[in-house]
């Protein structure tokens, strides 16, 4: 939405209630097991999951997730394929997942055959003017910040945008540098950015095109010398992840566990990506308990995100699935009462 003059300041000048959080609670007949689950989509998946898939698990074995999750994606595939459909999935396979871990007493990595531990980590910075004042207190292996400008600032954007990984590089002397361009620029930008920040080692630059632009994603792929693309996290579905992998297009996979259709589905292409030599790093994933649950099943080449200053509170360092049956969140968390 960059290339529009009037939203390229702010994101929430144009994000509707597609944008908002998304909470899920079932509970079983006997009211005795529960499970949580969430996503984004706002009152629109909202709507969707209580005009529509609610009626699909009402009397249901709550047990049979991956029966249920594709009942559920087949049914709103002829009117809502893509983001919305995905994420009201997304959002209800994982409250199965959860319930059927609780059901079992154990954590949801136990059940996907996961280990206990410390999981891989990257700090995110929400806005660029957090990063001199967290250098004290993280001591990450990457650092990514978002990039403000785009083609539609010229060149003095173009190097404010690289004055601030000339200020990230000097607060992190130890840590790489990565960038999030949330699909706000173009090829020749994007080939522009990197030659002017080829001395600063950048660790990947994160979706600089929109994701269904694959053949642009390949050809920068090969135009970027050492720097790695990083993209992935709109991309919606099984099946368009697939695709997506099979284009070969980019190096950072981020799948977003609560957008892609969940956990199930996350790991089908987690085990793709790492198969390909790809790193699989999620989207948000040290904001979602269930894909930290997730990443702890996956093989090594996985990299969770945490994310400071999205709400203004501590993060957790290094990030680790909880060991309490289910993912570990409580209903209240989510605004729900026992």
């Amino acid at each position: 939405m960059s290339v529009f003059p009037r939203f390229a300041q702010r994101r929430s000048t144009w994000r509707g209630p597609g944008s908002d959080e998304v909470s899920v609670l079932l509970r079983t007949e006997e009211a005795t097991v529960f499970g949580v689950g969430s996503s984004r989509g706002g009152a629109v998946t909202e709507a969707l999951i209580t005009g529509h898939l609610r009626q699909l698990l009402l009397g249901q074995d709550s047990l049979e997730v991956i029966r249920r999750t594709q009942e559920m994606r087949r049914a709103v595939a002829p009117y809502a394929a893509g983001g919305v459909g995905s994420m009201a999935v997304s959002a209800v396979e994982q409250a199965l997942w959860d319930l059927t871990a609780r059901a079992h007493g154990v954590p949801l990595y136990r059940l996907l055959g996961g280990a206990a531990g410390s999981l891989p980590s990257y700090l995110t910075c929400a806005s660029p003017e957090l990063v001199s004042n967290l250098a004290d207190t993280y001591d990450p292996p990457i650092v990514k910040i978002p990039m403000p400008y785009g083609p539609a600032d010229g060149d003095a954007g173009l190097a404010r945008n690289v004055e601030l990984v000339a200020t990230a590089r000097q607060a992190w002397p130890g840590s790489r540098i990565a960038v999030d361009c949330f699909m706000s620029w173009d090829e020749v930008y994007t080939r522009r950015f990197a030659s002017a920040t080829a001395g600063y080692d950048l660790a990947w630059i994160e979706e600089p095109l929109p994701a269904g632009e694959t053949d642009a994603y390949r050809r920068l792929r090969g135009r970027l010398g050492d720097t790695a693309l990083a993209a992935g996290e709109h991309i919606f579905g099984l099946e368009a992840g697939l695709r997506f992998l099979a284009a070969d297009c980019v190096d950072v996979v981020q799948f977003d566990v609560s957008w892609c259709g969940g956990v199930h589905t996350s790991m089908i292409l987690a085990e793709v990506t790492e198969a390909s030599g790809r790193l699989f790093a999620p989207h948000a994933a040290g904001l979602q308990p269930w894909a930290t649950h997730l990443l702890a099943a996956c093989g090594p080449s996985v990299l969770a995100e945490v994310l400071h200053g999205v709400d203004g509170g501590p993060v957790t360092w290094p990030v680790r699935p909880s060991d309490t049956p289910g993912v570990g969140v409580d209903p209240a968390a989510l605004g729900f009462g026992r």
